[in-house]
């Protein structure tokens, strides 16, 4: 069981087309779960395993996250840096706890993905190109502003719900 949750935690963790924020972005969501795992039996079997047994190692989940990136994807916001801020522990703290057991967390949060996406996109306007060329949709938006300041809002959400989520999957395996 323990092997199964810690390749769901690993899959999460990892780089998807639906979720690709590049190293940065993985970065950021590992340190916001090394935060909320301080001090944790979840913690110390995470040090455990990343640094072969050696409890003084250097290696945590925000070092290590980037590992298995292919380095594209979205870009965070610039101002984030690569490590959690304090903006984004306040929001992690806030991510309720998941509904129902663990096996059931990975379709909720990608309800809560599509819900995410449904307001990412309002205020934009899709038309396909004819002949399609290379680029096969042109978009257009209401107010390029202010998707651009939602869409900041929005990557900063995400990032804190994945370091919590990823926090919770390691409590879950060692609590």
């Amino acid at each position: 069981m323990r092997v199964a949750l810690t390749l769901c935690a690993l899959i999460l963790f990892g780089p998807a087309p639906a979720s690709a924020w590049g190293y940065q972005g993985h970065r950021v969501v590992g340190s916001i779960a090394d935060q909320l795992l301080v001090n944790t039996d979840a913690a110390r079997q995470v040090q455990t395993i990343l640094n072969d047994g050696d409890p003084h190692g250097k290696l945590t989940l925000r070092l290590v996250g980037p590992w298995p990136d292919c380095v594209k994807g979205v870009d965070i916001p610039f101002d984030l840096g690569d490590a959690w801020t304090r903006e984004l522990m306040t929001a992690a703290r806030a991510v309720p706890a998941s509904e129902g057991g663990i096996e059931d967390w990975p379709a909720n949060w990608a309800g809560d993905s599509v819900q995410t996406a449904r307001q990412a996109f309002a205020g934009l306007h899709f038309q396909r190109t004819d002949p399609p060329p290379k680029v096969k949709w042109n978009v257009s938006f209401e107010d390029h502003t202010a998707y651009l300041l939602m869409a900041g809002l929005t990557k900063r959400r995400q990032l804190a719900k994945g370091g919590a989520h990823l926090a919770e999957i390691l409590r879950a395996i060692w609590p």
